[in-house]
């Protein structure tokens, strides 16, 4: 389905954002990193919002392809185009930001992987 492709390319959208916004320093100091947040609250509210719809995206788009694979139904072309927007922005947000791109994804194999029936 189309809207599959859509649910992947927001996921990559939000991720993208949340790699902009939400930068992780090299030698990491977990005060300056809170400090940020605590001094601009719209920056908070906006990466948490973005980091919560791009995990549920990528989260819905994992249930799919495990629904897919379980249950043994034939791929159509949009379900396959959506895998590899899954994939090719995983491999792309991680030159982009490696801890940010593993948390969303980490939660939405979790989230997709628990949301099975």
């Amino acid at each position: 389905m189309f809207l599959h492709v859509l649910y992947a390319f927001i996921g990559s959208f939000c991720t993208y954002l949340f790699t902009q916004w939400v930068p992780i320093n090299t030698p990491f100091y977990f005060e300056e990193w809170l400090l940020e947040f605590i001094l601009d609250p719209l920056l908070f509210l906006a990466a948490a919002t973005v980091f919560f719809i791009g995990f549920l995206m990528q989260a819905k788009i994992v249930h799919i392809l495990i629904h897919l694979v379980t249950k043994r139904l034939p791929f159509n072309g949009w379900d396959i185009v959506a895998c590899l927007i899954f994939l090719i922005s995983l491999f792309v947000h991680i030159q982009l930001g490696v801890i940010q791109t593993m948390a969303i994804y980490l939660f939405s194999l979790i989230y997709g992987f628990v949301s099975v029936r």
